[in-house]
């Protein structure tokens, strides 16, 4: 009977034809100095000779010993490798790549049974003391686990000459495993929530390397064809029902579908519940893995592949900020700082499909991750943050490991090329300036010249503004801006009455209903982002019912404090906090939770708030506004300073129509302190129905109005604003009436619009 080493490939000598560019020589440095580094990772392995593993050697799949093997196995596949900056000679750094590969395949299931993980564990718990390969653990562990199949695959490739038949059978025989349960499963679907774009795109991404692995099995073109049809099923939208444009294999995209879905209309897509940068391009970026090994074995790659990934990317490029790291409308729940996978993103988008866009990202991304690896000696974080920040998401898995993707894109620019030209910086953020509203994901976005500004009414509604700086400024905190109520003692669960969503070309507003913990809380928003980049935000909580709520956070907004920006050695990251009263430093790192001593800044008193000449905030609450500085987090994102505009963590009772918080805020993107202690709003009405704002910066005169019931409502604008100024209408639906008999003009603003008034004034006679 044929054995799975029957059919183990021949390889090819792609690789070996292929000269170092321009960008693969950077990615290649990046590679070699985290290298010098990341020896400090490995260990042995006592259970088998020759074997060994990273970062303690248990995660989930394998990822944290496979990901780093495959690093050094492609940084040692060139001829330039430099051992001065690797710290170590090219045969070690293949030898360590062979025992990474070694421990994976011994503690995979198809491995000998007494080969298991070590019992301890850096991070998750779970995956200590047991195999990986998750046999009988469901589609989504089972096909996570085929991922690191697939890097198992690229680094045999690229260690080829030292694999003998233990390691050949080994591969042969986990390839064959991974095929025979996924090869024809049932391609899933899945919109929303849960999108299946990123579960698909793995599958392909694993069952090419498998495949790739065995290549030389007379069902080797079968196979292919089949693993077209998971790739081009990991992007597709209900729309493509009505496409008859030819699709994998010729037939017709409409019945290629078959009516399975793994991307919303509007090219957004949902992961853990809410619209997910992270995973909207993880279709590009395993895919673009996929492509990497197809080119490796000298392969084509279909065209199918890509379906749709123009059209994503068209959604990503334009979130991004000056160093290609995209906004977030609904939040993060993952680390914020992740240049690894974003340089992958763009690469991939500007090699596999020509985007001159995609190719300036990546510069900037690029150069992003050149200094950070430059100022943190090799390290993709901060030292102190890997000594002091532990737990499900510790930062040392879970950035190190993810060296993988340079060595994924160090290999697809020699492979191919450097891609297109870069588009001109400027011309290109005037070419994605304006407004776009996401309708399937709950979102929208004004991108203007301070940055972008969002606002989400699905899966957690918030506002998040950025500045020109992007990430470097603001964090991705997920509510941000909106309030977060906690009660105990009610089911949790929230549904949207109505929102009515308005947008120009360079302004964007917003009014929205929703009722949280079966009915008995109402949140009420109204927001309009206005030419300038400015924002102005108001939210009322208001009890529908009697009820007691436990905690309250408002108007809070992530300020990044993290030295893993900083450009220059010793790391050191600090914000400067001005208000009417003075102004306060507070410092950026992380200690442990026993040695952390949070700072926290009362901001009670003072109508307004500036951080380092960045931006500024001029507020209004109900509750005690505070600025936080902490240094130890439960679940760490990045290390990041909180405002906090209001809230109590006492619990409390409200009777019905009883106000449980509200806040209005005038947000000021790339505003000085003089300007910002200028900058003024008045709130004329404000009320669980009404809001009449009027706003006063250097740059504009207006008013901000809206009401959530009844009929028309007349605002009480100031008289002089009536008589002196002209009126500019901003939104659909507002008018003015008639003046009476006694000359005094009314404005009348419909119930459920959110209206805008720029008052222009009338020059003297």
């Amino acid at each position: 009977m044929k054995s799975a080493i029957d059919d183990f490939t021949g390889f090819s000598d792609r690789l070996a034809a292929c000269a170092e560019t321009p960008l693969s020589g950077r990615y290649l440095e990046i590679l070699l100095k985290w290298i010098a580094y990341g020896r400090s990772l490995f260990e042995p392995w006592p259970r088998r000779p020759r074997a060994g593993h990273f970062l303690g050697g248990v995660l989930w799949y394998c990822q944290e010993t496979v990901m780093p093997s495959f690093a050094f196995a492609a940084a040692a596949s060139s001829e330039a490798f430099d051992p001065s900056t690797a710290g170590i000679g090219r045969d070690e750094a293949r030898e360590i790549a062979l025992r990474g590969l070694r421990y994976a395949c011994f503690t995979h299931d198809t491995g000998p049974a007494d080969c298991v993980r070590p019992t301890k564990s850096w991070g998750r718990r779970e995956p200590a003391g047991r195999k990986w390969g998750e046999r009988g653990c469901g589609f989504f562990r089972e096909t996570n686990a085929g991922r690191q199949a697939a890097n198992l695959a690229a680094t045999a490739y690229l260690i080829r000459d030292l694999l003998g038949d233990e390691e050949r059978e080994m591969l042969a025989t986990i390839a064959r495993d991974f095929l025979e349960r996924f090869l024809t499963y049932p391609i899933p679907s899945g919109l929303y929530h849960n999108t299946q774009m990123e579960e698909n795109a793995w599958t392909s991404f694993g069952l090419t390397g498998a495949a790739l692995l065995l290549e030389e099995a007379d069902e080797f073109a079968s196979w292919m064809t089949r693993i077209e049809q998971w790739m081009f099923h990991a992007t597709t939208t209900p729309d493509d029902m009505w496409d008859f444009r030819a699709g994998p294999g010729g037939a017709p995209i409409n019945r290629c579908v078959d009516q399975r879905f793994t991307t919303l209309p509007d090219f957004t897509a949902e992961n853990h519940g809410f619209v997910h940068p992270s995973y909207m391009k993880s279709c590009i970026n395993l895919i673009g893995q996929a492509s990497v090994l197809l080119r490796l074995w000298d392969r084509a790659i279909p065209e199918a592949a890509f379906h749709h990934h123009r059209d994503i990317l068209r959604v990503i490029s334009r979130w991004c900020d000056d160093m290609g790291a995209p906004h977030a409308p609904q939040g993060m729940d993952w680390p914020y700082v992740n240049f690894t996978s974003l340089c992958q993103t763009h690469a991939m988008a500007a090699v596999n499909l020509e985007l001159p866009d995609a190719a300036l990202l990546e510069r900037a991304s690029l150069s992003r991750l050149e200094t950070q690896i430059e100022v943190h000696r090799g390290r993709l974080i901060p030292a102190e943050t890997q000594e002091h920040c532990h737990g499900q998401q510790d930062p040392a898995i879970m950035q190190e490991r993810f060296i993988s993707h340079v060595a994924y894109v160090y290999l697809l620019h020699r492979l191919a090329s450097d891609g297109p030209a870069p588009s001109d910086a400027t011309e290109f953020r005037k070419r994605i300036a304006g407004v776009e509203v996401y309708p399937h994901g709950g979102a929208a976005i004004h991108f203007h010249r301070a940055g972008r500004t969002s606002v989400s009414w699905r899966n957690g509604p918030m506002v998040l503004p950025a500045t020109g700086d992007g990430l470097r400024t603001i964090g991705q905190t997920r509510g941000s801006l909106l309030a977060q109520v906690e009660v105990l003692d009610r089911p949790i669960d929230s549904r949207l009455l109505f929102r009515t969503v308005r947008e120009a070309v360079d302004r964007l507003s917003c009014v929205f209903e929703e009722r949280l913990y079966d009915g008995a809380i109402r949140r009420r928003v109204v927001f309009s982002s206005f030419p300038d980049g400015s924002c102005f935000v108001w939210e009322r909580v208001t009890a529908a019912e009697p009820v007691s709520i436990d905690r309250v956070i408002q108007g809070r907004l992530s300020v990044m404090n993290d030295p893993v920006f900083a450009a220059s050695s010793p790391p050191a990251s600090q914000r400067t906090v001005y208000t009417a009263g003075g102004s306060r430093s507070f410092s950026g790192y992380a200690a442990s939770a026993a040695e952390a001593v949070e700072e926290v800044f009362d901001l009670s008193g003072s109508p307004w708030l500036n951080v380092d000449d960045k931006f500024g905030i001029v507020f209004a609450t109900s509750g005690r506004p505070r600025y936080r500085n902490p240094h130890h987090w439960k679940v760490w994102h990045a290390i990041e300073d909180w405002i906090e505009l209001g809230g109590f963590e006492d619990r409390r009772s409200f009777k019905a129509d009883q106000t449980i918080c509200w806040t209005a805020l005038l947000w000021l993107p790339e505003t000085d302190r003089r300007a910002t202690s200028v900058s003024r709003f008045d709130l004329i009405e404000n009320d669980d129905e009404r809001l009449c704002a009027r706003i006063e910066t250097p740059a504009r005169t207006g008013y901000v109005v809206a009401h959530f019931g009844g009929e028309g409502w007349a605002p009480p604008l100031d008289r002089s604003d009536l008589h002196q100024s002209r009126l500019v209408f901003h939104n659909a639906l507002s008018f003015t009436a008639p003046p009476p008999a006694d000359g005094e003009p009314s404005i009348i603003v419909p119930p459920r619009e959110p209206v805008s008034i720029e008052i222009v004034r009338r020059r003297d006679s």
